[in-house]
């Protein structure tokens, strides 16, 4: 008890002296190359240590109810800010937050979650909340569960299943629950080009979650290779260092601006190159344009 009682003061005390901050890593359209959202991760920057990501202090936090719950009202309260910001800037961009596995058991979630959608003047659907599959199916409270994630998706908040693959879904589960999304897990997209295992396993969840009409993000998107190889299996988004390892909020603002005009110009030479094939004409049933529009004005859109 004194260990767990020293883990609740260490995690406020680092609160509240602003130790704690969030970083952003983008995630794309597979198909338009557009910014559909970002993912928020946090980060502790403790004094003698330098700065640690959240797999070294989570587990540590979650072996108490009070410490958790302190790290997670302060993280969606930071997210939400961001979010809110953002949008003051004319960017309605979805911000994705991790939740503890212990989140998902806590009645009060939702209306947490309502509170601050109310505080900051944010639609539902400028957030996302992603739970791990041990997070969803892992719990001996199935019914609890499933009334915290049905209240937030009654409330038109996304809700996505990360790391999928890793743990042992049920099914029926995955099919009666509020899921939104699936994330298929890095350690199978990063090595699918190379493993031709881990490239069965990401085109089968494709497949199943295609079936089930959710959308699939992959995670750990390292090389154009993998980009490429997920497009054409038919996943929605992808997210890694690809694109961009995880940024603080200004400079991840940069980089979609920068990566809006490349995307932009990209879309203007294969439109000239698609006129000087077909000549001058009504194209927008060519075989560029069918794929969508949307990349003529590349711009951060909410998944």
């Amino acid at each position: 008890m004194a260990s767990i009682s020293l883990e609740v003061r260490r995690l406020r005390k680092a609160i509240g002296r602003d130790q704690f901050r969030l970083v952003y890593q983008p995630k794309a359209d597979l198909r338009t190359g557009s910014i559909v959202g970002v993912e928020a991760l946090a980060r502790w920057d403790m004094p003698r240590r330098g700065t640690i990501a959240p797999g070294e202090f989570v587990p540590q936090a979650e072996r108490s109810d009070p410490a958790i719950q302190a790290f997670t009202e302060w993280t969606l309260e930071a997210a939400f800010a961001q979010a809110r910001a953002w949008q003051r800037q004319g960017h309605d961009l979805t911000v994705a937050v991790n939740l503890s596995p212990k989140s998902v058991l806590d009645s009060t979630l939702p209306d947490q979650v309502a509170s601050l959608l109310h505080r900051f003047v944010l639609a539902p659907t400028l957030v996302q909340i992603e739970l791990t599959e041990t997070a969803v199916f892992g719990l001996n409270d199935p019914e609890r569960v499933t009334d915290v994630l049905g209240r937030l998706a009654e409330m038109g908040v996304v809700i996505a299943l990360d790391d999928f693959g890793t743990g042992y879904s049920s099914l029926s589960r995955l099919r009666d629950l509020p899921i939104h999304k699936v994330k298929i897990d890095r350690s199978f997209v990063s090595r699918m080009n190379e493993r031709p295992q881990d490239a069965l396993i990401v085109r089968s969840v494709i497949a199943l979650a295609q079936s089930l009409r959710l959308r699939v993000v992959g995670e750990g998107v390292e090389t154009e290779p993998v980009w490429r190889r997920l497009s054409a299996l038919g996943c929605d988004v992808a997210q890694g260092n690809y694109l961009s390892p995880p940024l603080p909020p200004d400079e991840l603002t940069a980089w979609v601006r920068q990566w809006e005009e490349l995307y932009a110009e990209a879309h203007r030479m294969a439109d000239d190159l698609l006129e000087r094939r077909e000549g001058p004409g009504d194209r927008r049933f060519g075989p560029y344009d069918r794929r969508s529009r949307e990349g003529d004005d590349v711009r951060f859109v909410a998944s």
